[in-house]
């Protein structure tokens, strides 16, 4: 039900229960594999894909929060609550708003290639095309794995790119032996010349994709078909591009991309970041995602939907550094995923049966999102103390007015926390 608050009422300093939105994607787990209905204990309906979850204020599919056995958006309980929900500082830095997105993300095929703007980007994004980006804010972002996950992130290494132009005739043909030869003969270039060639290397890709979508065809099914010949000696990328052909059209250019990006693998509780303009895909699993409160993506392949090549070529950026993939340690237990953006800030709490942990919030607003066990929270107002129950799928919204709660764990629990 949505309604809105209309100052109806006193905004208490306590938690809030939300009700949270699922996004039915294509690339969503289904049936047996769904996770996110499992995760929420609720039915599976066999044929829909289960793709996000999405816990926040984003206009787009806002949580409802539940207030007196009634749902409001959380947006719009921001917006009549503002300085109760978000405080005088982050209304201040962060426009009013609540200024991340929690969410739980499950893949069962690739999603497109993307990336994603910076504040001023998204600023100029939004004036020129506001039907494809509606938000005027950049997209940082943090992927911690909730179980095994595959993603590609960035580009290779520079002699590693070499290698695959080298190996692959088929890609270096369609992207022209001029800029190939450019870039297999620079490897003892300097950073700024490297990233020039790398951007001429992916320039010349897409544009000729664009140009010559018959070319592309018959080189990607070339390099099919020497590969499936070959199925002992292929490499691990090899055999993703093989798997993403079966699904995606084949003069789809993001075939080719891929080849060029870092293949990364998260156990349980590692994660990646990924700043604007950091090309990447996710390919299967689950994980905890944590980002600016934004919904921008700029995809260039692997899908069906908008691609803006033009956008993704100005806005992306070509290091060839590698990227980082965090482990992230544990201490007093608890995981804290720092981030380089004051946006948000996520912690994996650990609470084993009956211990407890004591949250000061600094007065910042606070979502928690319990993802293994059972958990009491316990906080005091004016008529003494009080004890909201949490399950495993729950989550809740604390307004900045309350300044400190305690979680209890009835059973050993895993438990995200975010806040700004």
């Amino acid at each position: 039900m949505n309604q809105k608050v209309n100052n109806s009422f006193k905004l208490e300093p306590q938690p809030y229960l939300l009700n949270n939105r699922i996004l039915h994607y294509s690339w969503g787990t289904k049936g047996k594999d769904a996770f996110i209905p499992e995760f929420l204990d609720i039915e599976t309906l066999n044929d829909i894909p289960y793709a996000e979850l999405w816990i926040g204020a984003h206009d787009k599919s806002s949580s409802e929060a539940i207030i007196d056995g009634k749902a409001y958006p959380l947006n719009q309980l921001i917006s009549d609550y503002p300085v109760e929900t978000l405080s005088q500082e982050v209304l201040k830095a962060f426009s009013n708003s609540l200024p991340f997105l929690l969410k739980v993300i499950s893949v069962g095929k690739a999603l497109s290639i993307q990336v994603h703007p910076d504040k001023q980007q998204a600023k100029l994004l939004n004036i020129k095309d506001p039907e494809h980006y509606k938000d005027c804010n950049h997209k940082p972002e943090i992927a911690i794995a909730l179980d095994f996950f595959t993603a590609l992130v960035g580009l290779k290494k520079y002699t590693d790119i070499i290698e695959i132009l080298n190996r692959h005739p088929e890609i270096s043909e369609f992207i022209g032996q001029n800029i190939v030869r450019q870039i297999t003969r620079s490897e003892n270039t300097d950073t700024k010349t490297r990233t020039a060639l790398i951007k001429s290397l992916f320039s010349s890709l897409i544009d000729n994709s664009e140009a010559y979508p018959d070319k592309l065809t018959k080189s990607i099914e070339a390099l099919k078909k020497r590969l499936e010949n070959n199925t002992d000696n292929n490499s691990e990328i090899e055999r993703v591009f093989l798997d993403l052909r079966k699904d995606n059209n084949e003069a789809d250019v993001g075939l080719f991309i891929v080849f060029f990006m870092n293949l990364i693998k998260l156990l349980p509780g590692q994660s990646f970041y990924a700043e604007p303009g950091t090309l990447h895909v996710y390919l299967k699993g689950n994980i905890v995602e944590c980002m600016a409160n934004s919904d921008n993506v700029v995809r260039v392949g692997l899908t069906t939907k908008f691609k803006d090549k033009k956008t993704l070529l100005e806005i992306m950026h070509y290091s060839t550094k590698g990227i980082l993939v965090s482990e992230n340690t544990m201490k007093n237990n608890e995981v804290v995923y720092k981030v380089p953006v004051p946006d948000f800030e996520v912690t994996k709490l650990s609470v084993n049966t009956n211990q407890s942990k004591d949250i000061t919030t600094l007065n910042k607003p606070v979502i928690l999102l319990v993802t293994e066990g059972n958990a009491n929270i316990k906080w005091v107002d004016n008529k003494g103390e009080k004890t909201m129950k949490l399950h495993r799928g729950q989550s809740v919204f604390i307004p900045a007015i309350l300044d400190k709660f305690t979680l209890i764990a009835e059973n050993p629990s895993d438990i995200f926390m975010v806040t700004v």
